[in-house]
């Protein structure tokens, strides 16, 4: 499956693809993890995301979801990360628990 939505991108179109099977995202240009509430995480190339959550593996990104902030704290760090909120907005982070429940989906660029 994961090949034809590759033959797919190779021809020009679109793919959105939902999975929680780890493997399947070494195979996406782009990525995102959500948080709890669909709150945006992180979004870019796993690659990328490996680097942003400090660990070797996929599997190590949703522990991290899970465990250190909050969704809205997710989605300022993101943020501020991509330089599109300034500094002082971390404390406005919603007190919600995290949840280890994150997506990816890939798409050409």
């Amino acid at each position: 499956m994961v090949e034809l939505l590759r033959e797919l991108t190779n021809e020009g179109s679109t793919v959105v693809f939902t999975t929680h099977a780890v493997q399947d995202l070494a195979h996406c240009d782009r990525v995102v993890f959500l948080a709890e509430g669909g709150r945006v995480a992180f979004a870019g190339s796993l690659d990328e995301a490996l680097s942003y959550f400090g660990v070797a593996t996929p599997e190590e990104i949703y522990e991290a979801l899970a465990r250190d902030d909050t969704p809205g704290g997710w989605t300022n760090r993101f943020e501020r990360h991509r330089g599109t909120v300034p500094q002082a907005a971390d404390a406005s982070a919603a007190p919600e628990a995290p949840a280890a429940q994150a997506f990816s989906g890939s798409a050409t660029s």
